[in-house]
């Protein structure tokens, strides 16, 4: 079962309008960390039984797929039931939105492990040019408005 993104309206698309004209063609990075809890015990909570996985185990073999998919550097903050998966991934205007819904559903598809929250920047050289921060329900964008004054905030829906 994956991740499905759903779109309150258009929010996804409106996403991807809104990083190509903030970053009008440019490369940046993605600073994006992703909390993760440990499933079993999420599970156990429940009275299901688990995979029997380590949740630490699992937790490095997701950072390493997701270091190979998106030629991304990843630095681990790991506890035994809980942690901090952060990555820093090279995007362009046109695939933010892509790679965001990429990394997402990788952490999804840990058997191990369930994903608690979200928060990053995006870099283009030294200047920030949006925020995500958000949970595993919603999403939270903050980007420059156009006329470079104000802030526009979007809020995008995750559901399992």
């Amino acid at each position: 079962m994956g991740l499905e993104f759903h779109i309150g309206s258009t929010v996804w698309e409106e996403l991807r309008e809104e990083f190509e004209r903030v970053l009008g063609g440019d490369e940046a990075v993605l600073v994006l960390g992703v909390s993760i809890v440990s499933g079993e015990n999420a599970m156990a909570r429940h009275g299901i039984k688990g995979s029997g996985k380590s949740f630490t185990e699992e937790a490095k073999r997701l950072a390493e797929e997701i270091e190979r998919e998106f030629d991304a550097e990843a630095h681990l903050h790991l506890h035994p039931d809980s942690g901090v998966l952060t990555f820093f991934l090279r995007v362009g205007s046109g695939n933010v939105v892509d790679v965001f819904q990429g990394v997402v559903d990788a952490v999804n598809g840990c058997e191990a492990c369930l994903l608690s929250g979200v928060e990053g920047e995006l870099r283009v050289g030294e200047e920030l040019a949006a925020l995500v921060f958000g949970s595993s329900a919603k999403v939270l964008f903050i980007l420059p408005g156009e006329d470079g004054r104000r802030l526009k905030a979007l809020e995008a829906l995750l559901t399992v």
